[in-house]
């Protein structure tokens, strides 16, 4: 898709598209907007993975409501690299 298209693709609400991309190596980034709002109960975005996915944290946003915008990238197994063309 990335290659066929202009930009990044974006997955907005669907943690099981989410889950699948994630357990198939294939995201490059994540984006995620922490809200200062306690629920106490809810599933987990990311569900069980097999071993921890670490992430690089590149980029942190506070909006005047107190949400904080978090940027991370994906640290990729080898043979997963990203090239120059296809970005971060």
């Amino acid at each position: 898709m990335k290659d066929a298209g202009e930009g990044a693709v974006v997955v907005l609400g669907s943690g099981a598209l989410v889950r699948r991309l994630v357990a198939e190596g294939l995201v490059d980034a994540y984006t995620l907007f922490l809200h200062p709002l306690l629920l106490g109960t809810g599933t987990r975005l990311f569900g069980e993975t097999a071993k921890p996915l670490p992430l690089e944290l590149r980029d942190v946003t506070r909006t005047s409501t107190g949400v904080l915008i978090l940027s991370y990238a994906a640290n990729r197994p080898a043979g997963r690299a990203v090239t120059a063309d296809q970005g971060s």
